[in-house]
């Protein structure tokens, strides 16, 4: 067949066609893979921090003083800081990823630029994958995105149940308060109805006074 790979572990050869000169094969790190998942870490973590900039200070949002939001901002920091333990690249400012003072990041292509091979095949052990090196770390933010047993999803749970517990407090509320406005009700109209009683029987009763003082004293 055509496929071989058997020459270099890992890799597999697809002979196309024969060729008149000899074929020489250089394997090499792809700088641009490596460029590109930088890139997206700068983007998706300065949306992140964006995000949080709106739940804190004078003008914050809903959020404020939140323990989640608090714990998140701890982790980010933590990430952040990640050194390795050994290699040419130990810290994301070896890959040129800077930080401003107020915690804006961005990829320096100038310092991107100017690693040597042996580093850039140490910035993808850097990185390393799901459960090592960097990528390792994103066992920390499982912890509260997990959509069944995260933090921010058992947040979100006992959010809706105590939002569901103050509208049957105040279905309560107002259910209690219609019944006393009924029975506030129904004792206005019964004193109202009291009150136009009395009035009749005070004409009655000075009918009769002014009846007396005539028959008495032949004048009102």
């Amino acid at each position: 067949g055509n496929v071989v790979n058997s020459v270099v572990p890992g890799l597999t050869f697809t002979i196309k066609a024969a060729s008149a000169i000899p074929v020489t094969l250089t394997l090499a790190t792809d700088p641009t893979q490596l460029s590109s998942s930088l890139q997206d870490f700068v983007t998706n973590y300065n949306a992140v921090q964006a995000q949080f900039a709106t739940q804190v200070g004078a003008s914050a949002g809903p959020l404020q003083g939140d323990s989640i939001v608090n714990q998140l901002r701890s982790t980010l920091r933590q990430i952040t800081s990640f050194t390795a333990p050994s290699g040419t690249v130990r810290s994301l400012a070896d890959l040129g990823i800077e930080f401003s003072n107020t915690g804006v990041a961005s990829l320096n292509q100038t310092t991107f630029g100017a690693l040597s091979g042996t580093q850039i095949s140490d910035g993808f052990k850097f990185l390393g994958s799901a459960t090592s090196g960097f990528g390792g770390l994103s066992v920390n933010l499982t912890e509260y995105t997990d959509p069944l047993n995260g933090l921010i999803q058992t947040e979100q749970a006992g959010l809706k149940t105590r939002d569901q517990h103050l509208q049957d407090q105040m279905i309560s509320l107002r259910d209690r308060i219609a019944i006393n406005q009924a029975s506030l009700t129904a004792r206005l109209e019964a004193a109202d109805s009291l009150q136009a009683q009395l009035q009749s029987q005070q004409q009655n009763l000075t009918g009769t006074l002014l009846g007396l003082s005539l028959v008495t004293y032949g004048k009102n």
